[in-house]
């Protein structure tokens, strides 16, 4: 978010740290390792001048260990649900653990200690974020060694819908258009619940085995509002003119009638390069999905268009 590069910096003997680079930035080894006094004749404090101290540390031993090797780190995506993502997760190799920290405001250092989010992580070592906004990292002390995916465990129910229509373009006209009315909509536990998206927040994911493509966009609480009063809700509403969550621009979720998401501009990652058909669409909100699947009778122009109607009952991907 910020463009900053921030290292997982593995220490010696007694200090685990992260940093956020600067060009031509002096970290203070070897006089420092950590925020610890180095040796006898160095300075105190030993982080001095223009010297660029560490954002987080933590000790090898004692209550607030983490282990004894930090190595790579990422930032959560819409996998790991609104209240998670775009915090950093981080992995120790020794411990074998996984942690997620929660980012402060300016994005510079954390608020809080960071949580346990895996055990047993088989040596984790290099991490990315993938397009879909889970964690990728190596496990390096697995036997053949592997790359394993981290994202939060969906605990509401999956609600396969039928789908009325879903049109995707690309070039000049990116854009995605998604609709389902289906009566056995529901609205899950309701306002206030783990499934309300004013609460706990939503996503919108477009997936396509064949055409290549498995995008999940964010759509962040404060952006949806309730239907109708609260106490007798009609559904969810989520606005976003400007695009300043990403590129969903409206959703509208109302139980027993409709679902509706409409999406454009640079930020759609789908291609048309090849038709998709099947694609499939999954509304996210909280901790319940909503997924259709269009395939069947469909209409496509390579690098341009794709539009399918009527689709039958979807699954949940």
């Amino acid at each position: 978010m910020t463009g900053m590069l921030w290292v997982g910096d593995v220490g010696d003997l007694t200090v685990e740290e992260i940093d956020i680079m600067t060009s031509g930035g002096n970290y203070s080894w070897p006089r420092c390792e950590g925020n610890l006094q180095g040796p006898p004749n160095a300075p105190t404090p030993c982080v001095v001048g223009t010297d660029v101290a560490p954002i987080f540390t933590y000790l090898h031993s004692g209550p607030s260990s983490l282990g004894t090797c930090l190595i790579g780190g990422s930032f959560a995506g819409a996998a790991f649900g609104a209240l998670s993502s775009g915090n950093y997760v981080f992995g120790d190799c020794t411990s074998s653990n996984v942690y997620l920290a929660t980012v402060n405001g300016t994005r510079d250092g954390f608020t809080g200690s960071p949580v346990l989010v895996s055990s047993n992580a088989g040596v984790p070592a290099d991490f990315v974020t993938g397009p879909d906004g889970a964690i990728y990292y190596s496990a390096e002390g697995s036997s053949p060694g592997q790359v394993r995916r981290l994202a939060v465990a969906m605990t509401g129910v999956d609600a396969p819908l039928t789908g009325k229509g879903l049109t995707l373009r690309t070039a000049a006209q990116n854009s995605v258009t998604a609709k389902s009315k289906d009566f056995s909509m529901d609205l899950g536990g309701g306002v206030g619940s783990a499934d309300d998206p004013t609460v706990s927040g939503g996503s919108l994911r477009v997936r396509s085995v064949v055409g290549g493509f498995d995008d999940t966009y964010p759509m962040p609480a404060g952006s949806w509002s309730v239907i109708g009063d609260p106490s007798n809700a009609k559904g969810y509403r989520y606005k976003d003119p400007d695009q300043a969550n990403g590129p969903i621009k409206v959703a509208m979720l109302r139980s027993g009638k409709l679902i509706k998401a409409v999406g454009k501009g640079a930020g759609l990652h789908h291609t048309l390069a090849a038709n998709p058909d099947p694609v499939d669409v999954v509304l996210q909100t909280g901790t319940k999905r909503y997924c259709m699947t269009f395939a069947g009778t469909v209409r496509f122009t390579a690098n341009l268009l794709f539009n399918a109607k009527d689709a039958g009952t979807g699954t949940c991907p």
